[in-house]
């Protein structure tokens, strides 16, 4: 009896004891559980975030390829990789050609040409010339530069009275040139009199070109008389000795020209097309001939419009200057003489002009905006949410421990010089609260009675919470008193992560020319003392080809920025030197391969197509330079890029999101 008694207690204390182990395992088994999942929140935190980084990238891509789709017929030209060097009132203006486009690298010419702000001078943006609008500057056919701001000068546009000389007028059209549509070209005889061909010359739309076919000595142009001095841009191929002893050669060597056409006033005679010897011919249908428009001042004698002539414009936006600079942005709100919106081209399209100019900076995204249609809260306000959150505001740091400076390259931190939003009037070109110390008003100050900021006195406001505020959601409240509804709106601002977007697209039209051009691709001359010749001397814009054939192969050469782009081209081949020719449909190609060929002493990076066996198929036997290029190729890719860090560190990796499209039909032919 005793003895189970003690058993009894013995299994007891073991009970206990084995209990508190287990206790104990289990504990720990929890710990290693909470330590598990406390570890696992700020993956699934950076997970989220980075997935919600990817959507607004996806929904920034498809937005901009939506509106390139939507406005494919008033595309630029193109979109080429240049920069400026030089200081201030000398900068002269390069083509780059042998870089890849998917290169992200920086660029030590130019800090602020890299990464996707490399391909950023726009050429040829169509702008239609409407209704006239009046504002503080000037009465005109209000239009915004579609990717500005623009790349400006700081000397160009401070004195209102700018430009006076014909060397200020050709110094700014390195920033921002402006030309016609293409003229109407006809073909005449440089023998006949210019007054037979008055009924082909019915407007400023229309020349008539002598191409030299008939071997009179040279190629010649005929304008449409007028009372004022005008400058034309021609752009040509011509057939090189297309008149020697060898012309039964049909595969005459092609050079690609861009010259310029001073017509003195009151001229009505014949005069000679730059470039074109007594021996070559320009090739017919690739003459593009397009006028260049005046830029007028803002005051002085010469500040009126000419009822005549709609080939003038005013820039009526001021530099955002800043001290510490030598080049400043501009928002590219341009002025048209309003007479053209009542010209028109063969009397039924609409006045167009062209603009050239480069974009600042990628990293500035802008959302377009109709101010909503909503019933605004008691003070008149109405909310409106940028694509992006988490913008960055004038108090941010940046990842390099920097003051955020503004979205404009200012070099100080004074916010009188810069701004973190900016928000313009596309209707009229004004700016909202451009005089506010760089910020909007403060809408919890609004709320909390503060007259300063009473919607007497400010266009928009921003809650400058740093946590659930404007910036961080990107909700922001418009003056309805001000701005009504339906009011288009453009938004300026950067956000945190380094975020851009792009566009990239094949050039409209690409011209033929031979393989010596290769040495405008790493030796780029230009006159310093005279950099607004550079205007026209276009050698080295990419939009040329060349063909080539060696070991059975025939290729279609490009420039190395133009990798990865699609084309349409049509061909001609034949088996034998005297076998009939035979012709492809219109072909979609794509540049796919990079090659790198010697010019002279240089090697030179370029691409090509490949189309031997589009050729094959027309019986060429791969051993002859028996084939050529139906007239120009056509570009028909374009490409929204946006681009984005998941981490605020300086040196993260990039992130990238593409979408590609094609285009039915390129900008100027």
């Amino acid at each position: 009896m005793k003895t189970r008694v003690v058993m009894e207690r013995i299994n007891k204390r073991v009970w206990r004891a084995s209990s508190l182990v287990e206790v104990l395992v289990v504990l720990v088994i929890l710990l290693i559980g909470v330590f598990s999942v406390v570890r696992i929140f700020p993956i699934g935190f950076t997970y989220l975030r980075n997935n919600e980084s990817r959507m607004r990238s996806t929904r920034l891509a498809h937005a901009l390829m939506e509106k390139v789709q939507n406005e494919a017929a008033n595309l630029p030209e193109a979109l080429c990789y240049s920069y400026f060097t030089g200081v201030s009132g000398s900068l002269v203006r390069q083509f780059v050609l042998d870089e890849d486009p998917d290169d992200l690298s920086g660029d030590p010419a130019n800090p602020y040409y890299k990464d996707v702000n490399k391909f950023r001078f726009v050429v040829g943006e169509p702008v239609k010339i409407g209704l006239p609008t009046p504002t503080a500057m000037a009465t005109g056919s209000i239009y915004i530069a579609k990717f500005g701001p623009i790349y400006m000068d700081r000397a160009i546009t401070l004195d209102p009275a700018y430009p006076q000389t014909a060397a200020e007028q050709n110094y700014s059209k390195l920033f921002l040139a402006v030309n016609s549509a293409p003229l109407n070209v006809t073909y005449g005889f440089k023998q006949a009199d210019p007054n037979l061909y008055r009924g082909r010359l019915t407007g400023p739309q229309n020349c008539v070109i002598d191409t030299n076919e008939d071997e009179n000595g040279g190629a010649w142009i005929l304008f449409y008389p007028s009372a004022r001095n005008r400058t034309f841009k021609i752009r040509y191929s011509k057939l090189v000795n297309d008149h020697d002893d060898n012309d039964v050669n049909p595969l005459d060597d092609v050079v690609a020209m861009t010259v310029e056409r001073t017509v003195p006033a009151n001229a009505f005679t014949w005069l000679p097309i730059p470039g074109v010897l007594s021996d070559d011919t320009i090739q017919t249908g690739s003459e593009v001939v397009t006028r260049e428009f005046d830029r007028l001042p803002l005051t002085g004698p010469t500040k009126d419009w000419d009822p005549e002539d709609p080939y003038q414009f005013k820039i009526i936006s001021s530099n955002i200057d800043a001290a510490s600079t030598t080049s400043v942005a501009n928002l590219g709100i341009v002025a048209f003489n309003p007479a053209g919106a009542r010209f028109v081209n063969n009397g039924q399209d609409p006045f167009k002009a062209y603009l050239d100019y480069a974009a600042l900076d990628w990293h500035i995204i802008h959302d377009d905006r109709d101010v909503p249609a909503v019933i605004p809260g008691a003070d008149g306000e109405v909310p409106f949410r940028t694509t992006l959150t988490r913008l960055k505001s004038l108090d941010y740091i940046n990842p390099d421990n920097t003051f955020y400076e503004g979205i404009f390259p200012g070099g100080d931190t004074n916010p009188l010089l810069n701004t973190d939003i900016l928000i313009v009037r596309l209707d009229t070109g004004g700016i909202l609260n451009q005089a506010q110390n760089g910020r909007p008003g403060d809408y919890g100050l609004l709320k909390a009675g503060d007259p300063a900021n009473s919607a007497a006195n400010q266009d928009y406001w921003a809650n400058t919470d740093p946590k659930t505020g404007s910036y961080s959601t990107g909700t922001f409240y418009i003056n309805n008193s001000k701005v009504p509804a339906g009011t288009p709106i453009r938004i300026f601002y950067k956000a945190q992560g380094e975020w851009a977007v792009s566009l990239n697209k094949a050039m409209a039209t690409y011209r033929e020319t031979n393989a010596s051009w290769l040495a405008t691709l790493t030796n780029v001359s230009l006159d310093a003392s005279d950099p607004a010749q550079d205007r026209f001397v276009d050698a080295s814009l990419p939009d040329k080809f060349w063909r080539a054939t060696a070991g059975g192969v025939g290729a279609l050469y490009f420039a190395r920025t133009e990798l990865n782009k699609s084309v349409v081209a049509t061909l001609q081949a034949r088996a034998t030197p005297t076998s009939p020719w035979k012709r492809t449909q219109p072909l979609q190609i794509v540049v796919d391969t990079p090659d790198t060929v010697t010019a002279g002493a240089n090697t030179v990076r370029v691409s090509y197509a490949d189309v031997s066996k589009h050729l094959k198929r027309l019986g060429w036997d791969g051993a002859h330079d028996n084939w050529r290029v139906v007239t120009n190729i056509k570009g028909v890719s374009a490409k929204s890029r946006v681009i984005w860090k998941d981490s605020l560190e300086k040196n993260s990796p990039w992130r990238i999101q593409d979408l590609d499209t094609y285009l039915t039909q390129g900008t100027l032919q």
